[in-house]
């Protein structure tokens, strides 16, 4: 629909990017991206390139877009492969297309073994001690998803234990919660002792941008999904248990840390993700971020209705008390601001 002659494009990528594969249903070619894989010699790439779709997407540094665009940041010229008139229909109606989920997840981000039993040692104990104390409503362990006790054992199993000295691997062994997050890039990890000399740290295990931590709720099965996102994994976890956030959590389809404070970029990052157009979201704000800091929100393109709101007791959403009383609530072109 899209291309000329499927064959003769998969032939295009190979001899100017160096590689081509087809994934197992032949709905994309797999490649290298020209972006952050340039002169790549292993054996696969991160580029995903739709043929039932015509967007492609890497997801080692997140560079997306329609293929058009690819075709000649690679020297080539797209009226020769594709199908021109299609792909302006295609661009044409854009703004309102559902992308489906079309891109495979690529090997390395499954290697990780996401599943490593809970340790049930006493020297585990402080660890489990630690989130029972941050969440007092949790009524077992194993219903935090991605959590990481056993480091060791995490990255033994994943075959990484290169990704971290032995020194530091001690220390997140004896001190240190995680929580893997989506893309598989990274383990978040928080010190049990508050005033350790290391609060917070980020174990690498991939290149790779735009990552998040999330936790499913319900399948996103209709044309703008919700989000409920904040800054850091307890913060959302707190909210997953909280019956006072019960229902924020059954509006969203995803619960998401978003590592941070800049949530302009990781909306988009998520969104590009999930491979949607627009998306509703509800910040669960820490409460030393002023009310203006999100006004730039407003602004992003992406998002349909904007919900935030700050906990009345003045602590941040991962505390144990929950009750939201601020509210800035922007639905496409009006903007309103809420107290109550």
């Amino acid at each position: 629909m899209y291309f000329q002659n499927e064959s003769t494009f998969f032939e295009f990528i190979k001899s100017t990017i160096g590689i081509a594969k087809y994934s197992g249903d032949k709905k994309e070619i797999i490649t290298y991206c020209p972006n952050c894989e340039f002169a790549s010699n292993k054996s696969h790439g991160h580029l995903y390139i739709g043929l039932d779709v015509p967007l492609y997407n890497c997801f080692k540094c997140d560079n997306s877009g329609v293929v058009d665009k690819l075709i000649v940041s690679v020297g080539g010229n797209p009226n020769e492969l594709m199908n021109m008139d299609s792909l302006s229909k295609f661009k044409n109606n854009r703004g309102t297309y559902k992308k489906p989920i079309f891109y495979s997840r690529p090997r390395e981000y499954e290697k990780y073994n996401t599943s490593v039993a809970i340790p049930t040692d006493d020297s585990f104990e402080p660890k489990i001690n630690y989130i029972k104390k941050r969440l007092i409503n949790m009524t077992s362990i194993n219903d935090i998803p991605n959590v990481i006790l056993d480091y060791k054992t995490f990255l033994k199993e994943s075959n990484a234990l290169n990704v971290v000295s032995d020194n530091m691997l001690e220390y997140l062994q004896t001190d240190f919660v995680g929580f893997l997050t989506e893309k598989k890039t990274t383990v978040i990890s928080r010190n049990i002792n508050d005033f350790g000399k290391i609060r917070y740290h980020k174990l690498k295990l991939e290149d790779g941008y735009g990552d998040f931590y999330s936790i499913k709720i319900k399948d996103i099965d209709f044309e703008v999904p919700t989000f409920l996102i904040a800054e850091g994994p307890f913060d959302v976890l707190s909210c997953y248990f909280s019956a006072e956030m019960k229902q924020y959590v059954e509006r969203s389809n995803y619960l998401i840390a978003i590592l941070g404070k800049y949530y302009n970029n990781v909306i988009s990052y998520i969104l590009d993700y999930y491979g949607i157009p627009k998306g509703n979201f509800i910040v669960v704000s820490d409460p030393e971020i002023p009310d203006n800091y999100y006004n730039k929100l407003k602004q992003h393109p992406q998002i349909n209705r904007l919900e935030i709101y700050w906990n009345s007791t003045g602590d941040d959403f991962g505390s144990t008390t929950h009750t939201p009383v601020k509210k800035y609530n922007y639905i496409k072109n009006k903007y309103i601001r809420r107290r109550h």
